[in-house]
């Protein structure tokens, strides 16, 4: 039985992850897809060098209602390349379904060590989940529905991955997939990433990922 694989090359693995598509790249059956995550354009214009290796089927970046730089520069040079865009916490790692009290957060939890769950900023933050949540309340729907249906209404080719551990968040979220946001409605979600305050992650892990 020939084995067939779907590669996801990512920062730790990205050597790795090309040498497997350079190997089994020719053999059209061996290789379903290739995915790529990436936050930074010129990188990722390098490497899609891997095009000529095996097509690039995938993107995967952060991308929610909090968290919009991939507009700037990777998103559009995914669309021109024609690469798929998956992007990962488009519940801004649950602080956008408005259940997030972040001194209830387990020691362990790296959230903890996240500049926009610190309770400074996330006292802050917290504006953003009521313009969030009166938008689900006006559609009958959960605030997780509508932070998801706004990046859903971003393009067929934008195809969310919000992670949860069990059944009914799935259903919930599933159920972003029939809300329909109004233009006004729109709007009022499209100026809340410039109120956000604190960067996505630690110092030291932004630091690695603009290098």
């Amino acid at each position: 039985m020939m084995l067939r694989m779907i590669i996801l090359i990512t920062g730790a693995t990205a050597g790795f992850g090309l040498a497997i598509a350079r190997r089994f790249g020719g053999e059209s059956n061996r290789i379903i897809a290739v995915g790529r995550r990436k936050d930074r354009l010129d990188a990722l214009v390098k490497e899609l060098g891997a095009n000529a290796v095996h097509p690039i089927a995938a993107l995967q970046s952060e991308y929610s209602l909090w968290e919009r730089r991939v507009e700037k520069h990777v998103l559009p040079a995914a669309r021109e390349l024609g690469v798929g865009f998956v992007p990962y916490s488009p519940l801004g790692r649950g602080f956008l379904t408005g259940t997030i009290v972040v001194d209830a957060l387990e020691e362990n939890d790296a959230r903890r060590r996240h500049p926009r769950f610190s309770r400074e900023n996330a006292l802050q933050n917290e504006r953003i989940v009521e313009a969030v949540r009166d938008v689900a309340g006006e559609l009958g729907a959960t605030p997780a529905q509508v932070a998801l249906a706004w990046v859903l209404s971003h393009g067929n080719d934008v195809v969310p991955i919000p992670g949860t551990k069990r059944v009914k968040y799935v259903e919930e979220n599933a159920g972003a997939l029939g809300l329909h946001l109004t233009a006004d409605q729109f709007a009022r979600l499209e100026g809340l990433a410039a109120q956000t305050v604190g960067e996505r992650y630690p110092p030291e892990t932004m630091a690695l990922i603009e290098q």
